[in-house]
């Protein structure tokens, strides 16, 4: 990619464009086959409020989150011609992300100069 770009074949837009839509598919397929398989075991179809509504609303989530962070995650490399600074960076974020996604800390717990990183 970074050689292309050098020469000026094309833009970073028309490369991160592509990917994103060439990702559609695959995001579909990870969040249906996940998404019901966790919709069953986790008990989500039981109880009040359990639909098929409810259902498509699970997978539209599902797929959401996972076309959002393919993204996210292909934005790095795009952005960055070093692809050390581009691992570091998202080795970062993930931990970043996985600190501040209130599983690991509760927000009551953090800190209020940090909690702007929860939301």
């Amino acid at each position: 990619f970074y050689k292309q770009q050098d020469a000026n074949f094309y833009p970073t837009w028309t490369y991160v464009a592509g990917r994103s839509v060439a990702n559609i598919p695959n995001s579909l397929i990870d969040s249906f086959l996940f998404g019901t398989i966790i919709y069953w075991f986790a008990g989500l179809a039981f109880g009040d409020g359990a639909g098929i509504g409810n259902f498509f609303m699970w997978l539209l989530i599902l797929f959401m989150t996972s076309l959002s962070t393919g993204l996210f995650f292909g934005i790095f490399p795009a952005a960055m011609a070093v692809v050390t600074i581009a691992q570091a960076a998202m080795a970062v974020l993930v931990v970043m992300f996985i600190l501040f996604s209130g599983f690991a800390i509760q927000p009551d717990v953090i800190p209020d100069w940090y909690i702007w990183a929860y939301w």
